[in-house]
């Protein structure tokens, strides 16, 4: 599993780390862990956040509210590959 910074995180998603920052604050954001006092973003939770946000217009809603949830389930059993 290849762990990511959260400034390399948001560099990968061309946003600023303080706009990562508060989205792990407030939620909606991508699923991270912490390794001791370190924040980390799995790519592979990072490529999942960027396909439940894909919309094909401005007035489509996101699908993150239940799908999200399974993403954090699916993450803390270790899931990822």
């Amino acid at each position: 599993m290849s762990l990511m910074t959260t400034k390399q995180a948001a560099e990968l998603l061309s946003i600023s780390h303080r706009t990562l920052e508060s989205m792990r604050l407030k939620g909606g954001g991508p699923v991270y862990t912490k390794v001791g006092r370190l924040v980390r973003y799995p790519s592979a939770a990072i490529d999942e956040w960027l396909l439940l946000n894909q919309r094909t217009s401005t007035s489509q809603q996101s699908q993150q509210g239940a799908s999200s949830r399974k993403l954090e389930d699916t993450y803390k059993r270790g899931s990822f590959q």
